[in-house]
């Protein structure tokens, strides 16, 4: 829930949905990954762990039968519109696309978490705000710190690693993304704000459901399904900005792929689902469809 964009262009779009470049391993140890990464935010006691495990592998089973299938398809559809060549409403529509599924992952997790989160304590409070902080701190000296160009070059590396997942970039056009990040310098400052503001509202909203405010579920569940829409308008429109120049900019990417490039991004999209595919329950799989 850190407020940054979310990888849109149709070539990153996967990376939404890896972590590495063995994505049966990732996926298959998804679960067991957020809840290291938990401990972290939270400091469970044991009966808190118990349920957290319980939570995580549920979690884990629902996104494998209902939503990997998709991942899967949009995999194939993204190689497809790849092949052909881009056009920027494709790359919208992966927008579209991760946002939905997002948010349904989201509002599942809310559900598994509920009880988890009626047992939060002090303690467990004072380890997210701990957490929350050196993540910012982190955030800060990864792309704040140093002079303007060091902050770029960190921000174009961390871009161009998303893409380099599926296709390796030329000089030239790794300079496209360094003028995509020059022209938008307050991106990173806007976004570490942000998520500041919305670290704080959740932490309220935290606090008060495990003080008996029902209300107070509805609030929490608003900022992390809707996050983009409870941010600061001043971030929003900077986002809105980012998103349409980054749009163009792969365009600009898509259209100067040679050859070889483009078999390499469409293989290794192809490659990625029919790995994924191969974790798809086997039922699901013979259904062709992943249930609602």
């Amino acid at each position: 829930m850190s407020g940054a964009p979310k990888p849109i262009l149709a070539l990153v779009f996967a990376a939404l949905l890896a972590a590495c470049s063995a994505p049966q391993l990732a996926y298959n140890n998804a679960h067991l990954l957020l809840r290291f990464q938990l401990y972290g935010y939270l400091d469970p006691d044991e009966a808190q762990d118990a349920m957290l495990i319980a939570a995580l592998d549920r979690l884990h089973a629902w996104h494998r039968r209902h939503e990997l299938p998709g991942y899967v398809q949009a995999l194939q559809d993204i190689a497809g519109r790849v092949e052909s060549g881009l056009q920027e409403a494709d790359i919208a529509h992966a927008r579209e696309l991760a946002d939905a599924r997002y948010r349904r992952l989201a509002e599942r997790a809310i559900e598994e978490a509920r009880p988890i989160l009626r047992t939060l304590k002090d303690s467990n409070f004072a380890a997210l705000e701990r957490k929350f902080a050196e993540r910012n701190e982190e955030y800060v000296d990864e792309f704040l710190d140093g002079d303007e160009a060091e902050r770029r070059k960190a921000a174009v590396e961390r871009l161009r690693e998303h893409i380099e997942r599926w296709v390796k970039l030329r000089k030239d056009q790794a300079a496209l993304l360094d003028a995509l990040v020059a022209r938008h310098p307050r991106l990173a400052e806007l976004r570490l704000a942000n998520r500041k503001q919305l670290q704080a509202r959740a932490l309220t909203a935290l606090q008060a459901y495990a003080q008996g405010d029902e209300a107070a579920l509805e609030a929490l569940r608003a900022i992390v399904v809707d996050w983009e829409r409870h941010s600061t308008p001043e971030y929003r429109a900077a986002l809105q900005a980012w998103e349409a120049d980054l749009r163009r900019t792969l365009v600009q990417i898509d259209r100067s792929l040679s050859p070889a490039q483009r078999r390499e991004a469409v293989a290794n999209l192809r490659r990625y689902g029919s790995e994924l595919h191969a974790l798809v329950p086997a039922d699901v799989r013979a259904a062709g469809t992943g249930a609602r």
